[in-house]
Order: structure tokens, then sequence, then C-alpha cells
């Protein structure tokens, strides 16, 4: 475990912000929980059988594999689950069984023959050893497709900042501490489902390119405005906002194209997507939120929108979520507008001094 914690402050000290990416969270968490397991069963071992040793039968010596094959699987999907949900909006939850079928051509065919090709490789024999390392690929491809196909719906969706909190204090007692204190992480991650809410759906989303855009609906559902455009990013909405499911938004060509989008949102609050500059000073005088993706610099003369987000914000901050609040049927005060950007608005050491986003 020490040598765990020795490698993840060395990557952080050349990259702190891999911190906080899929990459560097679900590698160290299954490995940190593979050693805490394993340090575990290690202990149990020593107190059955005095000095850890173990019958040598072929069907111990295979059941041994096999079980050690599927508790690995176990602990690293199990520490690795909530990191998935919380990044991708999805979890595998098939994914045990996948592994534990997979996992033997690995360890037996792959790995071996792989090391194999590369000592074979300055005499140019390597062909030889490549085809097993073929067929046992494409076994393992299979099984992936194979069980991806039986695999159920898993969409979560996107998750409160809390339930972060939540998994890492459970995380850390659990695989830190080396008493039956421990425990008391397992509670507080089995606890975990009956603290999750679903979060929020933004009253009008908006790409960092500004051509992907989706609002909350009138009955609640997730609506894309432009299916066809930046399918990741409404794809990666789409899970967080809807689990996977949304609807196109109702909205004729004259008032929505591709060079103004005109949309009402909560409480008669007009958002004005102008994409073509001729028609900027008409959106001043009747929008309430202005977005303009390819202006970097907004004037209006005559009136002055509630809010206006230009080229230079999201160059700066992101993808905009703009959530409203406020009395639906007061027509007299205007509803709270509330923004929300990928991209921090705070400092870190690392990043380049950048205005406030009012300025």
């Amino acid at each position: 475990m020490r040598s765990v914690a020795i490698s993840a402050l060395l990557i952080l000290l050349a990259r702190p912000y891999s911190l906080f990416s899929p990459g560097f969270q679900m590698s160290f968490a299954a490995v940190a929980a593979l050693v805490a397991g394993y340090e575990v069963f290690q202990r149990r071992d020593k107190q059955r059988n005095g000095l850890g040793a173990s019958g040598s039968s072929l069907f111990s010596s295979s059941w041994r594999f096999i079980s050690g094959l599927s508790l690995t699987s176990l602990i690293a999907g199990s520490a690795t689950l909530f990191i998935s949900a919380w990044h991708f909006h999805q979890i595998a939850t098939l994914g045990l069984i996948a592994n534990v079928l997979a996992m033997p051509l690995v360890s037996l065919v792959l790995m071996p023959f792989i090391l194999l090709s590369a000592l074979m490789l300055p005499f140019g024999l390597e062909s030889i050893t490549l085809i097993p390392v073929s067929l046992a690929l494409d076994w393992i491809l299979g099984i992936a497709e194979r069980i991806s196909a039986l695999t159920p719906l898993s969409n979560v969706g996107a998750m409160r900042p809390d339930m972060a909190i939540l998994f890492c204090l459970g995380f850390v007692v659990l695989i830190v501490f080396r008493s039956r204190l421990r425990l008391l992480g397992l509670v507080i991650l089995v606890a975990m489902p009956f603290f999750y809410e679903p979060v929020k759906i933004p009253d009008l989303v908006i790409a960092e390119s500004g051509r992907a855009a989706g609002l909350k609906g009138e009955n609640g559902n997730f609506q894309i405005l432009f299916p066809s455009r930046e399918n990741f990013i409404t794809g990666i909405w789409t899970q967080a906002y809807a689990r996977g499911v949304f609807s196109k938004h109702a909205s004729d060509k004259e008032t929505c194209n591709r060079e103004r989008c005109i949309i009402e949102l909560y409480g008669g609050t007009s958002a004005h997507i102008v994409y073509n500059p001729d028609l900027l000073d008409t959106s001043c005088r009747s929008a309430d939120i202005l977005i303009a993706p390819r202006l970097k610099w907004v004037r209006c003369r005559d009136r002055q929108p509630q809010r206006i987000i230009k080229r230079h914000d999201f160059e700066q901050y992101g993808a905009h979520a703009i959530y409203l609040s406020g009395s639906k049927h007061n027509k007299t005060t205007r509803p709270t507008i509330e923004i929300q950007t990928s991209l921090p608005e705070f400092s870190r050491p690392w990043h380049r001094n950048v205005p406030s986003y009012d300025d």
C-alpha cells in the first residue's frame, strides 16, 4: 500500500490535474483495493495454515486459480464501479462474468505468447507465436460482444458531488484501516444508494463549441435542439440527464435554424442562440438570455438582455448550463438565472490567469 501511495504522489507531482481524470482514479482505486483485499486473505491463510502452505493437488490448484481470477475481478470491479458511474453515467452490470471468462485466455494464452513473440522477434519467427495471440484476441472480443448483448440498460445518470464525497470517505476507511474499524467504510458504501437523488436537469445547456444545445421540456424530460450535431457531447448529456433516452425539441425552422434559435424557457424566459451577426440587434431587443457563440464581443445598444454569453465565455469556461428559478406565474418578476460551467472559475497554480466571469 505504501508503494501505491508513493507512485500516486509521483504522478501528482508531475501532473496534478490527473487527480480528476478517470484513468488515474480507476487505476489507483483498483490497485489499492486489490492490495488491501489480498492482505486480508493472506493473513487469513497464514492463520489457517501456519506458514501459509496449501494443498498441491490438481483440483486445489485449479480451484485457487479460478477463485483468484474471480476475486480479482470482483474486487477491482467493485472499486471502480462508482468511478465509472460518476464519469460515464453507466455501469457494466455483467462485467464480472466477462472478466472471469476472459481472464484465463489473457493469463494462459495472450500474455505468454506475446512475450514469446518478443523473444523470437530477432530471429524472424514471431509470426508463428502471433497466431495464438490473434485467436485469443478474437475469443476475448467475442466474449465481450456476447456479454454486452446480454447486459441490461445500466445508465445511472449524473450524480451530485456529495455522493463522490461519501464514496471517497467510505473507500479510504475501508482500504486504509487494518482493524475492524474498516467495516465502517463498508457501511458507508452500502448506505450510498439511500442518499442518491438524480441531478436537476438544466433549463438550457450549450456545448463549448456552441453548436450543440439541450433543454428541459415542459414535462421535465430532456430534449436536444440539434440532434445531428456533436453526437459525442449530446450522448454524454443524454446519459447524464435522461439515462440514455432523449427527444428532439419541437421547433419550426422559422424560429430555430442555422442562423438563430429562439427558445422559450421556464417562466416565459426567452433565450436566443445567435449564429448570424446580422440578427444580433433584433435579439438584443427581445431576448432575456442572449447567446452568441461565434462573437467574442457583444454590444446591445437599445436594450440589454438579462444575461449575455459570448464566444469569449465559452473559450474560457467551456460548456454552460443555465438554471432558472423563481415563480413561474409571476410575470412581473424575472426568474433568477444561475450559470454553471464545465471549466472552473477559480484559479489553480497551473492555470493561466483569466478574467472573472462577470468581466
